[in-house]
């Protein structure tokens, strides 16, 4: 009786598992921490052409492809664009390996902004990891609204930087590097 009692006081306190092996998985994450997020922020690639609205020309079309190939390990739950052909262009192989659609943000009236609402997205969306496609002039933008750091300008004939942020809680962290 004695130790029918102790059996059923140790189950009743979560302590009586029959299985002794640990979880293939590890220990559960604290309730109160969440996962970290990996944000992807590049420029869309090469167009070619100095028109207002140009798709990608073939080096673009294999930088896109190049880029999906680098994050196609990576879960992508979410791929932002601007409203312009050729971000969205950049990002649609990235979104099609992960099964997804690309978002179309526009950009709006004021470049300066867009970081801020890109990032409000991101972190909405509840997602992994993100990839967003930007502009010279909104790509500096985006980095700052996720971690408050200042990057280089880019200039018109960069296409290959990439940025890599990684979110955790309220506080973010870059690095910055080439595809």
């Amino acid at each position: 009786m004695l130790r029918t009692t102790l059996l059923l006081a140790l189950v009743a306190c979560g302590g009586g598992s029959s299985d002794p092996t640990p979880s293939p998985d590890g220990p559960a994450p604290d309730v109160g921490e969440a996962a970290p997020v990996t944000v992807y922020v590049v420029r869309h690639a090469e167009t070619g052409s100095t028109a207002t609205d140009p798709p990608l020309d073939t080096i673009g079309q294999a930088r896109a492809q190049a880029l999906a190939t680098l994050l196609a390990d990576d879960h992508i739950g979410l791929v932002v664009a601007s409203q312009f052909m050729r971000t969205q262009l950049t990002g649609e192989p990235t979104a099609a390996a992960a099964g997804i659609s690309v978002t179309v943000h526009d950009v709006g009236n004021s470049a300066l902004t867009y970081g801020e609402e890109v990032e409000a997205m991101v972190r909405a969306a509840g997602v992994g990891s993100a990839l967003i496609v930007g502009h010279s002039n909104t790509v500096p933008q985006t980095v700052k609204a996720f971690t408050g750091t200042d990057v280089d300008p880019i200039a018109e004939t960069e296409f290959d930087k990439l940025f890599t942020i990684t979110v955790r809680g309220d506080s973010a962290s870059v690095v910055e590097s080439t595809y």
